[in-house]
């Protein structure tokens, strides 16, 4: 929250109002954008995902047969 990005609860749009404008207004986009990137990468990479998506699969054939 506010390193690349951040977290607005309950769906506040007046919070989401400020926090964009601060997103905006502030000096360094590419730091905030680079931190977005890599906590994207971070928590969704694709390689992963398919390897959990494998898993997944598998116990359910397993649990099947």
């Amino acid at each position: 929250n506010g390193i690349s990005g951040y977290i607005i609860e309950n769906l506040d749009t007046e919070e989401m109002a400020q926090k964009t404008l601060e997103i905006l207004r502030s000096p360094d986009h590419q730091k905030i954008s680079h931190a977005a990137m890599d906590a994207a990468l971070k928590y969704h990479d694709p390689t992963t995902i398919k390897e959990k998506w494998e898993t997944l699969f598998e116990e359910i054939i397993q649990n099947a047969s």
